[in-house]
């Protein structure tokens, strides 16, 4: 009899012990536990803190609101964005710690909306100033589309981690086949972001991802 597995088969002990990777488990933690700043300055930001009631509960989605930009990693934009609001939002999205991501919220952030025709001082095109991950129009977007934002936002990390390590896999062959091109690839790894993923899929893991 082998005593060492005969726990493992047990009812109650037997989904008690996972198997994973300290990559897997970091990549998870990532996901589950998105920190957003709110940068909310019109209507929009109403609609958001609708949220945080017991109907909706976004905490149950690892959203923990911060008040500072060094300690976020989700900047939400809600709302109409101004040239004088502008350098900002910038100095805060520049302040957040990498990895970082952007939801643009309402017609009026994404493109300046009924505001934009009109008004000279308002910015008609909110990826001027900080690159979008996910996109959000509406006038103004539910709740229930904020939180399939915020799904669509998890899903699109998740893809870009695993198509990230796939890609450190094989600039690690590079390396060792390739000793003297060392900084020109540790280079290249620097630069892979969400807005350039699908270029290094397609380049180094294109078979995987079929």
């Amino acid at each position: 009899m082998n005593l060492v597995e005969l726990p493992l088969q047990h009812q109650t002990t037997s989904n008690s012990i996972i198997s994973t990777t300290s990559n897997y488990l970091s990549n998870w933690s990532r996901i589950s536990s998105l920190w957003p700043l709110i940068y909310g300055t019109s209507c929009c930001f109403i609609e958001f803190a609708s949220l945080i009631r017991s109907r909706f509960d976004f905490d149950r989605y690892g959203l923990v609101p911060r008040s500072s930009p060094r300690q976020a990693d989700l900047i939400l934009t809600a709302g109409t964005v101004t040239m004088k609001m502008a350098p900002s939002l910038v100095r805060n999205y520049e302040q957040m710690p990498e990895p970082k991501y952007v939801i643009a919220m309402g017609a009026c952030t994404i493109t300046g909306g009924m505001f934009g025709t009109d008004l000279y001082s308002t910015v008609r095109g909110f990826n001027k100033l900080i690159p979008v991950d996910v996109y959000l129009p509406g006038c103004l977007p539910k709740p229930e589309e904020i939180i399939d934002a915020i799904m669509k936002l998890r899903k699109k990390i998740s893809l870009f981690l695993k198509i990230k390590s796939c890609i450190n896999r094989r600039i690690d062959v590079l390396l060792l086949i390739l000793p003297s091109t060392q900084y020109s690839y540790w280079k290249l790894r620097s630069r892979i972001t969400l807005s350039n993923i699908i270029y290094f899929r397609d380049t180094f893991c294109e078979k995987d991802f079929k």
